[in-house]
């Protein structure tokens, strides 16, 4: 009776053997679900589930993309093998793609003396540190983003300039340094190539799609030293090259810089034309936390996109970004320059779209006695150990940036002489899409303008005196100074007209003027981090005790 009730209690062998195959199933589902490299399903759907609420933000999607991300970069990845590109011009030892951008002149296409003057610059600090690059050409690419409509003559300079170079390619458009790997390449290879090798982008291009990617901004007026591109392209080649994160990323920003100033800050006049005074005055500066202008490089690992990086401008982004001193992944490195310590070189000059530190800023003494008099021993001496600072700037100007100090002079001489019409254009050209608006540059131009305009009259009173004891050569010197005077007289509007029309312009931007702060902040006065460095051993009486002032962007 027992074996009986235990026959008919138990289930049939076929409904055993079924009930096993599911659970056998569902166990292996569960037992791979579990095992999966850091748990990627139950933290996807998660966040998907969290992100599903707010549909109305458009950022949502790219929220998702970056949290799968950072999920699969814990993975252990290991990056492709670099393709062959299809016409064979890209060349790089270390299998990297670097791309140098600069921008000329973009949305201000009729500032012929503005751009005359730029074209100066970049003659004068630009393109000789680019010639003077330890790497080959074949090992980078620049591409500079020049005005479309520019003016004839200005286009025609920069041209002859930068033709002999087989690595340079200049584009005619207004677009913001697009990332290399991006599809609008394709559409450029069809625009306008004003100098340089289509074919050689398009290849760049390509190689750019297998590879690790540089993206490095230089501005038109700035320097690099010597060994810039071979010494991020080496550290590139030993961290993102060989990362086990699949979405990796690197930004590099300058230590220490160097900053030529247009006007000597020892003496209170704009007018400055003696050899002391033309040569400009240099400074240094240390950059502990922000990213300064000039030089600034972000490196992408192979399928990294712009998306996976901190969409923060340069003087923030380190408040969420490590530095790489903690961490070797995502971070944020420092460039030193070598032997010279100054990694970048940058010129202050009227032309500049922000005039923080351009301005000449009046003497101040040292007061070390009780009645308030100076020490005029301290004095010299200190004006000693500034000269021979300035000597020693000057020394790493030429060896490790290319830079004359005799083309530095010249170049200042061709400003000088249409001053006048540089500084108008500046002002009309402000505001412009991509670029700063700030009252204080109008405010700093208006003021330049109104310094050489009573420069101007008062040598012209001078001219205009009986001069019956020179010599007949002396009369000629007089009458060529008289001519230039005139010729920077003709170039200036009428003082009232000029102010109603800024006036007008400053009402419009009032209102848009914080906005573009904030959205145009690479051309900005931002910064807090900076310190302005005396190599003499003592207190500088000429520089302003303000630290932590970035100057801004050309």
């Amino acid at each position: 009776a027992k074996q009986s009730k235990a026959k008919q209690s138990m289930p049939s062998s076929r409904c055993n053997c079924e009930v096993s195959k599911r659970e056998i199933i569902l166990a292996i589902l569960i037992l791979v679900a579990y095992l999966a490299p850091s748990e990627l399903w139950h933290n996807d759907i998660l966040a998907g589930l969290r992100l599903s609420n707010d549909r109305g933000n458009d950022d949502n999607s790219d929220a998702m993309q970056k949290h799968i991300h950072e999920n699969e970069d814990t993975r252990g990845w290991k990056p492709p093998m670099p393709q062959t590109t299809l016409l064979g011009l890209y060349k790089n030892p270390r299998e990297i793609v670097h791309v140098i951008h600069t921008r000329f002149m973009q949305h201000q296409p009729h500032l012929d003396s503005l751009g005359m003057a730029r074209v100066e610059l970049f003659k004068t600090f630009t393109l000789p540190s680019i010639l003077k690059q330890s790497a080959s050409s074949e090992d980078f690419l620049w591409i500079v983003w020049m005005e479309p409509e520019l003016d004839a003559k200005v286009k025609q300079a920069f041209l002859q300039l930068v033709k002999p170079i087989p690595n340079c390619i200049v584009l005619g458009s207004n677009a913001k340094m697009p990332f290399i790997r991006a599809d609008f390449y394709d559409e450029l290879l069809e625009s306008r190539i004003y100098s340089g090798n289509a074919d050689l982008l398009q290849d760049y291009h390509e190689a750019s799609l297998s590879r690790i990617v540089l993206h490095t901004e230089l501005d038109a007026d700035d320097a690099i030293f010597y060994d810039f591109v071979r010494s991020i392209q080496r550290d590139a080649a030993k961290t993102l090259k060989h990362s086990n994160y699949k979405y990796d990323f690197r930004l590099w920003c300058a230590k220490k810089r160097l900053e030529w100033n247009y006007y000597d800050p020892r003496f209170d006049v704009v007018v400055q034309t003696n050899w002391t005074t033309a040569v400009g005055y240099i400074q240094s500066y240390e950059s502990k936390k922000e990213c300064p202008p000039g030089g600034y490089t972000k490196g992408f690992g192979v399928v990294t996109d712009t998306t996976d990086l901190p969409s923060l401008g340069r003087y923030v982004v380190h408040t969420k970004t490590p530095t790489c001193d903690f961490t070797a992944h995502k971070c944020i490195d420092r460039i030193y320059g070598g032997a010279s310590e100054y990694a970048v070189l940058r010129a202050r000059t009227p032309t500049a779209h922000g005039m923080t530190d351009v301005m000449p800023k009046q003497k101040k003494t040292n007061k070390n006695n009780a009645d308030g008099d100076s020490d005029e021993q301290d004095e010299k001496e200190l004006a000693k150990q500034q000269e021979q600072q300035q000597q020693d700037y000057w020394t790493k100007f030429h060896k490790h940036f290319g830079v004359n100090q005799t083309q530095v002079v010249q170049c200042r001489e061709v400003l000088e002489k249409d001053m006048v019409n540089i500084i108008l254009q500046n002002l009309e050209g402000q505001c412009k899409d991509g670029f700063s608006c700030k009252h204080s540059t109008k405010d700093h131009l208006k003021e330049l303008k109104k310094e050489y305009k009573q420069g101007d009259k008062q040598s012209e009173e001078e001219n205009q005196q009986p001069k019956s004891s020179q010599a007949a050569g002396g009369d000629a010197d007089a009458d060529d100074d008289n001519d230039r005077s005139h010729d920077w007289n003709d170039a200036i509007v009428n003082e009232e007209e000029d102010s109603s029309v800024l006036d007008s312009q400053n009402d419009n931007d009032k209102n848009n003027e914080e906005d573009e702060e904030g959205n145009n902040e690479e051309n900005g006065d931002e910064g807090g981090g900076d310190t302005k460095i005396d190599n003499g051993g003592a207190v500088n009486p000429y520089m302003e005790e303000e630290e932590g002032v970035d100057p801004d962007n050309e």
